[in-house]
């Protein structure tokens, strides 16, 4: 991934619509990702614990859960993919990765990449398609023992509904209403390259962007901005 980081970008620049400079900062992103999961595999531990009994040993083992489904977004197409996939793969799970269908290509490069690194066959597996009919065939394959999804509110609900009947495995990522505070000590011209940046970096296309600013008036009154 070093060695394509400017072609890794241009794709995502490409396809998604970031700025070259945020997706090469992406691209870095899902590379640290990468490596420090990578790292975490020799540093896999368990747990011994005492016992109230004597000549009773009581410790833990990790055990894979088997094959994990990975649903991701299409604003961070190749970070969120590579922090679903590292860690599964790493404690020793296979994947099933579905990409947004509107931003496919870049997840797609990361398993090029794994692929050529020399993953095992089958260990990673890569379908495309719209959520409600790629998605729900999916998560409802008696195969799958976990789903981690990214997305918005109302699609990750009804994933929950529908995985949580088979009691597998969830992990649900979903959006927020965030809200910047400013003060009425605060710096405003400081304040306001802040809040400039927290709405419209990465074009506002992030889950944990500013959509709006509670700003307390020097007279105690507090106005919210939407």
């Amino acid at each position: 991934m070093e060695s394509r980081l400017v072609k890794l970008g241009e794709d995502m620049t490409r396809e998604e619509g970031k700025t070259l400079p945020e997706a090469k900062g992406e691209v870095k992103r899902a590379i640290n990702i990468f490596r420090y999961f990578g790292g975490e595999g020799s540093r896999q531990f368990s747990y011994q614990i005492p016992s109230e009994r004597e000549n009773v040993f009581c410790y833990t083992m990790r055990k894979p859960l088997g094959v994990a489904g990975l649903i991701t977004p299409w604003n961070f197409p190749s970070a969120i993919p590579a922090w679903k996939m590292a860690p599964a793969l790493v404690a020793g799970n296979t994947v099933v990765i579905k990409p947004a269908s509107l931003a496919p290509l870049s997840a797609y490069r990361l398993v090029e990449v794994l692929h050529e690194a020399g993953i095992p066959a089958g260990a990673i597996n890569y379908i495309t398609g719209s959520g409600g009919a790629v998605g729900n065939t999916l998560v409802d394959h008696p195969a799958i023992r976990a789903v981690s999804f990214t997305g918005s509110c109302e699609v990750g609900g009804a994933l929950y509904d529908r995985v949580t009947r088979r009691r597998i495995r969830v992990q649900l990522e979903m959006g927020g209403k965030n809200p910047t505070i400013v003060l009425k000590d605060s710096d405003l011209n400081y304040a306001a390259d802040v809040l400039v940046n927290g709405a419209f970096f990465s074009t506002g296309q992030k889950c944990t962007a500013c959509s709006r600013a509670v700003v307390k008036a020097p007279s105690c009154s507090v106005v919210a901005i939407a």
